[in-house]
């Protein structure tokens, strides 16, 4: 019956964000976290996905009794460091609110918002802020227990390799029928004509299509985009990485002439006042808007789903270049959407794209930049080096790119699927 009772609670939900504030209340009722996180994994299906979502819901959660009790008591006992203790622990400034009760006397209330500020920006003098941790130690748990476990455990992350692998075969047994020459129209005549394209989202998915970049990678104002040719861009600012130096770039081939591309990431990034913002904070502030933009629109609907692009990025790019004959499709595929294994890319090149694709013009010889997979190889690893280096010289003393020369970044994909 319990069970019952959080499903028709979930059935109403339309976005993504009403359904975590709908688990973070859950748990705030006192619901078990098994029971939520059962929820969550009917909907999130990597371990990725479900650590980030898990963290976004137990943010949300109202902080324990004795969490709130503890500050108070603790801003009682050492007055000269109330701002402090409230500041560091709440996150905000001012992060409490005094209010009096009905009864008399004094309450204390958190503040739920937070801030990308540092909760000890204030504290200069070094014995102050030694003081200061030792008293934020003295407190107990910020959140309650059952909200604490809230967390994937390393026994579903050891099944998921498995489970990955047998959802990449039935991934594979059908393929997804959409009408590429019109998807691709489309998103080219939104980008040569961004001033009669209303909506952000509409423009970010033109992006997204001709570039096969993700969505926090378009829309994070941090990346960047150059033109190499009329049909090669050199991308910096992969995400989903963790070993890779922040200056290296890769060759990707663009669905639409680069120079067209360029101007209109620019158009993108004046909507969005040059904000720049984390991976992280990019798929909070557009994740619902654009899956409910795609999701309510005739044409961009067909593709399903916003990551999706990226597929049909791919099956796109796979037959209108002309590709060197010594590597195979799964090896361009990998390359282009910045994989580090072929697994990974098996996913993304299930689309049919129409019998009418046929017709669609070629547009050249595909660039892409070349994975170092066996970092053991020293004689790659030197001919890699050498490359980098001439793509660099070429850049400082002609300021421009250079399409015969690859580099190679390091990058590693964990999106894994939780078992069920």
């Amino acid at each position: 019956m319990k069970r019952a009772l959080f499903f028709t609670g979930c059935s109403q939900l339309n976005t993504p964000m009403e359904f975590l504030r709908h688990c973070a209340s859950l748990l705030d009722d006192g619901a078990d976290a098994c029971e939520v996180l059962a929820l969550m994994r009917e909907r999130y299906h990597t371990v990725r996905c479900m650590k980030v979502k898990t963290c976004i819901v137990r943010r949300l959660c109202k902080k324990s009794q004795a969490f709130v009790d503890a500050v108070e008591a603790l801003c009682t006992s050492n007055p000269h460091m109330r701002d402090r203790i409230l500041r560091a622990t709440a996150c905000t400034a001012p992060a409490f609110t005094t209010s009096t009760p009905t009864g008399g006397g004094t309450s204390v209330a958190i503040d739920q918002s937070t801030s990308t500020a540092s909760r000890f920006d204030d504290v200069v003098d070094e014995d102050v802020e030694t003081e200061l941790h030792r008293l934020l130690r003295t407190l107990p748990p910020r959140l309650p227990e059952n909200v604490r476990r809230l967390r994937i455990t390393r026994a579903q992350e050891v099944e998921c390799k498995a489970i990955g692998a047998q959802r990449v075969v039935e991934k594979n047994r059908s393929r997804i029928h959409v009408n590429g020459r019109q998807v691709l129209a489309t998103a080219r005549w939104v980008l040569s004509n961004t001033a009669d394209v209303s909506r952000l989202s509409h423009l970010a998915f033109a992006l997204m299509l001709v570039t096969g970049r993700r969505a926090c990678e378009i829309l994070n104002g941090t990346s960047v985009f150059e033109c190499v040719d009329t049909y090669t861009l050199r991308f910096g600012g992969q995400g989903k990485r963790r070993a890779a130096a922040p200056e290296t770039w890769m060759l990707i081939p663009s669905l639409a002439p680069s120079p067209v591309v360029v101007a209109a990431l620019a158009n993108l990034r004046q909507r969005q006042k040059n904000t720049r913002l984390s991976n992280v904070a990019t798929s909070r502030r557009y994740q619902s808007l654009l899956a409910r933009d795609l999701a309510t629109d005739t044409l961009w609907s067909t593709c399903r789903r916003v990551h999706a692009l990226r597929g049909m990025y791919a099956c796109i790019a796979l037959r209108l270049f002309v590709w060197d004959t010594s590597v195979s499709d799964a090896y361009v595929a990998m390359c282009i959407l910045g994989h580090s294994g072929l697994t990974d890319s098996l996913t993304y090149t299930t689309f049919f794209l129409g019998d009418e694709f046929v017709s669609e013009p070629m547009l050249g010889h595909g660039s892409f930049t070349h994975r170092r997979i066996f970092n053991n190889d020293k004689v790659e690893a030197r001919r890699d080096d050498r490359r980098q280096h001439v793509w660099s010289e070429s850049v400082r003393d002609n300021d421009e790119g250079d399409d015969e020369e690859d580099i190679v970044i390091e990058h590693f994909d964990d999106d894994v699927v939780v078992p069920s």
